[in-house]
């Protein structure tokens, strides 16, 4: 096959990657959103529950006690599930920035377009250059597979790292919701 059609065929497929990645980042923002959404409404409804339990002094009643330790469970259980799933949105990522990675790297560009933005030497994004950008880069070498290299880029996804630790906080005042329902039943 003829260089040049081979190159506009693997630009045709870069394109179809990159709106991927455009779409995993859109769907790691709505898994964001919609876990939060169930978070807020667990934990409102867990803290007014116990607050009427409290005023009406049904925090002894076996049911109202286990219908409050449901709701900041469920809360903790679903943004397990939302670290999960953001994790997996992140794979999603890498897998097609990869992909990317590898078009750009064998198909060859005019030294004029490497050359056309000032104080840099492509025109894409650093990270399209040299995808050796890592804060890790000892631990990626000749050896390092395609995993090995979604996994390091995983664990150097500050997105990831953010949102993960919002959601283990949320997960730790879900804990504190169980915790003063417990005392509350039994010291009330």
């Amino acid at each position: 096959m003829d260089k040049n059609i081979m190159e506009k065929k693997l630009l045709e497929l870069f394109k179809e990657f990159n709106k991927n990645r455009i779409d995993c980042d859109a769907r790691k923002w709505e898994t964001i959103k919609f876990f939060e959404s169930i978070f807020t409404a667990l934990i409102v409804a867990s803290t007014g529950g116990i607050i009427m339990a409290i005023n009406f002094n049904l925090i002894k009643n076996e049911l109202v006690v286990i219908g409050l330790l449901m709701l900041p469970i469920c809360s903790c259980i679903s943004l397990c599930l939302g670290i999960q799933n953001l994790k997996r949105e992140s794979r999603l990522l890498f897998m097609d920035e990869a992909a990317m990675f590898k078009i750009l790297h064998s198909i060859s560009l005019p030294n004029s377009i490497r050359k056309f933005l000032p104080g840099g030497e492509f025109v894409l994004p650093k990270k399209y250059e040299k995808y050796k950008y890592f804060k890790d880069i000892n631990k990626i070498n000749n050896k390092t597979d395609y995993e090995k290299w979604i996994d390091i880029r995983i664990k150097e996804h500050k997105f990831l790292k953010i949102f993960n630790n919002i959601f283990i906080l949320e997960i730790l005042v879900s804990i504190a919701l169980i915790i003063a329902i417990i005392y509350y039943s039994n010291f009330s």
